[in-house]
This record gives C-alpha cells, structure tokens and sequence, in this order.
C-alpha cells in the first residue's frame, strides 16, 4: 500500500511540475490536462490557482471562475484569486458577483489597493465615473504612485465631462 502511495504521489508531483511549466510557457490546454491528473494526496495547494488562471488566459471564464472558487475553499487568503475572479465576472458582466467577491477580499486586508481598483474597474466599466473615481482614489491612498489609477481618473474625468 505504501508503495502504491509514494507512486501516486511521485505521478502527481511529475503531472504538478509539467502542469505548472506548460502554464509558464503560454500552453494553457496542457497544463490543464496535466493538473488536472494530479490525485488530491498531492501537498500543492496551487493547482486549481493554476488551472483557473489558464482557463481565465484561454477566456474561459466560466470555468475559470469555477477553479477560482475551488481554489478559495482551500486557499482562503489567496487575494489573487479573489482578484482574478472579479475580472472573470467583470468579463462576463456579472458585476454584483464580482462586487461581492472583492467585498470580501477587503475583509481580509482592508489595505489590498487593487480589490478597490478593481471596484473602480467595475464602476468605470458601469459608466459610474463618481463612484469609480472614489474607488480609483482609495487605491491611490495605500499605494500613492499607481500610475493605472492616475491614467483611469483622468478617463473619468473626460467621460464626466462628455455627459455635461
């Protein structure tokens, strides 16, 4: 029985490896297939991090947000998960969703500037430039020279201005 353990767990740390690698090389179909074969014995805690990200890179965002979830079950304090969730669901226009998901990230790190970017990014995308600003500013706050949210202010401001 041990034998067969350690084989299981040999396979999967090879599948794991291979997976993580095709991903890094831009071959997101392999490293599906490849994470997916890596039996749950496996210590790696990433593997559906990765699978949703290469979902999320083949725009695949249904199933990204899929793995992203799984990914959270496990991995609670993962805030890039929470992140890229957000942009699968903003791509998908499932802005309440991605609203959520980025209220909670904030529960975990009040001081996490891209979860209130990326609630600009959502307002912005909404045509609601006050709110969006706000958001915009409040990442501008923790991190002072985040050149994203400077450029995105100044779209906000031309598009208010546009609507005068």
């Amino acid at each position: 029985m041990l034998v067969y353990i350690t084989n299981c767990y040999s396979q999967s740390i090879n599948y794991y490896a291979k997976g993580k690698d095709n991903f890094l090389t831009g071959n997101y179909e392999l490293s599906i297939k490849n994470l997916l074969k890596v039996k749950p014995i496996s210590l790696e805690k990433d593997i559906d991090y990765f699978i949703a990200m290469s979902y999320f890179n083949l725009k695949k965002f249904d199933s990204a947000i899929f793995y992203f979830d799984k990914d959270l079950q496990l991995n609670r304090n993962n805030f890039n998960s929470y992140i890229k969730k957000a942009e699968a669901e903003k791509k998908l226009h499932k802005y309440k969703e991605a609203l959520r998901d980025l209220d909670q990230l904030l529960k975990l790190n009040t001081n996490y500037f891209l979860a209130y970017y990326e609630k600009g990014e959502i307002n912005f995308e909404q045509k609601s430039y006050i709110i969006a600003m706000d958001f915009y500013n409040k990442a501008l706050i923790i991190k002072p020279h985040f050149e994203s949210a400077f450029y995105k202010i100044g779209f906000c401001y031309l598009n208010l201005k546009d609507t005068i």
